[in-house]
């Protein structure tokens, strides 16, 4: 039983199937310490959603998560989306890294991983483990900064799954001064993403916008106009983005990872797109000046992920 100041005895081990021989063996040490029921990993893989209903329940009621680095978890959707329900929870993370798995740059700068033999975990192996589970890493980042009305995850297929979000559009302005929501939704290279959105903008405080006919029209102060996303106005003085003189609003925008939102795309009724980079998906108002700061409405957005390798 774990001491004073220690780590309780619940620990959730997110893997790979491929990669289930050595959960066996870990799991089975530390059950030696924490009881048969203090170790939990699924080991039904069977998907659907009941299924993963059942996962988020098991790492809601658990303290520690350990998460498995093979190349096929990092590919693995369903991994990476186990690590995110963790983190943004608020579990304390130890991550395992075996067969010199590349760890993305969002893991490796956020949590210290340990590596652990291929085969068998070693005595050494298991010493770190359990001192991580005790005493746990000050290097521990704190849980992405995430801001939505509501998500649901829902299984689509093997290797498919279907986030349903509700963002609120009415955010306070960030350092970047945009209204920016974490998705929480953890892309690496390769994945496949297809986003749907629509909501409801407001254009006030005197701004000049495009309209469809191509023509500048100057809104008076005080005078407000509402337009459904992904109705898109381009609008004078706002950033260039992407390298443009005119900025547009009236529609979400997203980045990924540390690419940063000058170097994001726009998303309209849909965007498609393969990612070439990793880390978590943002999505933000193109408002530079907070001119949205009075909406209350929200965004319905709809985010398909799949990687075509798993």
């Amino acid at each position: 039983m774990a001491g004073k100041g220690r780590r309780s005895s619940k620990i959730f081990i997110s893997y790979k199937s491929a990669d289930r021989p050595i959960v066996e063996q870990i799991a089975s040490l530390l059950r030696r310490l924490y009881s048969e029921q203090g170790v939990w990993f699924d080991k039904e893989l069977i998907g659907g959603q009941k299924w993963w209903n059942e996962i988020v329940r098991q790492i809601a009621s658990r303290d520690t998560f350990i998460y498995l680095i093979s190349r096929e978890a990092i590919e693995s959707i369903y991994c990476r989306m186990e690590l995110t329900e963790a983190w943004l929870r608020g579990k304390h993370i130890v991550p395992l890294k075996i067969r010199n798995a590349v760890v993305p740059p969002v893991i490796a700068s956020s949590f210290q991983t340990i590596e652990i033999s291929d085969f068998q975990p070693s005595a050494k192996d298991i010493v770190e483990i359990i001192a991580s589970i005790f005493e746990p890493s000050s290097q521990d980042a704190a849980p992405p900064t995430s801001i939505w009305k509501s998500r649901n995850v829902k299984p689509i297929e093997h290797n498919c799954l279907r986030i349903n979000m509700e963002v609120s559009s009415h955010i306070e302005p960030t350092h970047i001064n945009r209204s920016v929501c974490n998705t929480g939704i953890f892309l690496i290279r390769g994945d496949e993403i297809s986003i749907h959105a629509s909501g409801r903008i407001t254009i006030d405080s005197g701004q000049t916008f495009m309209q469809p006919d191509g023509r500048y029209l100057d809104l008076p102060p005080d005078v407000v106009q509402y337009f459904q996303h992904p109705e898109a106005f381009s609008v004078k003085g706002h950033p260039a983005f992407p390298n443009q003189s005119i900025g547009v609003i009236g529609s979400l925008f997203g980045w990924i990872g540390d690419e940063g939102p000058d170097n994001g795309f726009f998303i309209g009724l849909n965007h498609r797109q393969i990612v070439h980079s990793s880390g978590f998906l943002h999505l933000a108002i193109n408002d530079s000046k907070g001119a949205y700061a009075d909406n209350s409405g929200v965004f319905e957005v709809t985010v398909d992920l799949r990687h075509p390798q798993e």
